[in-house]
């Protein structure tokens, strides 16, 4: 009798623990690059702190988070206009103003149980850099300075294999800039060694990626693409639509982060992560605090 009322008990306190647990679940997604894990940690602890129970599903390509998105193996993530643009509904004209392109994705993804929102204010675009003080010795702030110097200067670049190769990428950049720059010019490379050969004086301008925390490391100037050759690619947050219609409160819970997250921000938090060697979940759940979004 008395092991029987023991084993009621343990059954019965098994069950209290049970229903103390959270009913909303969530599955949150990101790709396998710092900034990625930074902000999709951000949406993680956010929607932990409203009290839903997270399964983190980080590090995956981005066809991949685009498939488990879609297929509802993901409820939400953060990801780009400009991929979604591209990559996602395969569309080829370059949209110039960021806030139409962000409403073009958002109403022709919405077709696909996509939901786009809370466009956050900085752009993780391709970019060209030089260090500072070439930047200051020739007076470079823009790409057509630097086609002007290349009138008088052979200049060396560092450019990734993919933009070097693909038809719309440094060579059509070369030509609405008017560069005379020829191949044997160009050195190609994996984006991470483009910092180090720039760095190292191996070139005189390299690809960058424009929110890398890289550019505070070695201290680089961005050139500013005065032209918009360059695609914008904005993060927004990125919810599966059924998810989203059965928990409603979800994007704007974690759109909050959207107007904190401007160019210069988002590049510290990642030198934070690149160049400091912090971890990228201590570094969201510190920026999440100061900014009084969590407990």
């Amino acid at each position: 009798m008395r092991n029987k009322l023991l084993l009621l008990g343990v059954l019965l306190v098994s069950a209290f623990l049970m229903s103390c647990g959270s009913d909303k679940k969530v599955t949150v997604g990101s790709k396998a690059f710092s900034e990625q894990y930074i902000v999709a940690e951000m949406l993680a602890l956010q929607l932990e702190d409203a009290g839903y129970e997270v399964d983190r599903k980080f590090g995956m390509s981005s066809f991949a988070l685009r498939q488990a998105l879609t297929t509802g193996q993901v409820d939400i993530c953060v990801d780009y206009t400009g991929t979604g643009w591209t990559a996602y509904l395969k569309q080829e004209t370059n949209i110039k103003d960021p806030e139409e392109l962000f409403n073009k994705v958002a109403a022709m993804d919405k077709e696909n149980g996509v939901n786009w929102s809370h466009r956050m204010g900085f752009n993780n675009t391709y970019a060209l850099a030089v260090s500072r003080a070439f930047a200051e010795e020739h007076g470079l702030a823009t790409l057509h300075d630097l086609a002007a110097l290349e009138e008088d200067m052979d200049l060396t670049y560092a450019i990734e294999y993919e933009f070097f190769e693909r038809p719309d990428g440094f060579f059509a950049m070369a030509d609405i800039y008017d560069f005379s720059v020829e191949k044997d010019m160009v050195k190609t490379m994996d984006v991470g060694l483009t910092y180090e050969a720039l760095n190292n004086g191996d070139v005189d301008v390299s690809m960058v990626y424009s929110t890398d925390g890289n550019l505070i490391k070695h201290d680089l100037v961005v050139l500013d693409d005065t032209e918009a050759f360059f695609p914008f690619y904005n993060l927004c947050v990125v919810t599966n639509g059924e998810f989203l219609a059965e928990n409603s409160d979800v994007a704007d819970l974690v759109g909050r982060i959207s107007p904190l997250l401007d160019q210069e921000t988002i590049t510290n938090l990642n030198y934070q992560v690149d160049a400091e060697g912090k971890e990228s979940d201590v570094v969201a759940e510190a920026f999440l605090k100061e900014h009084s979004l969590i407990d």
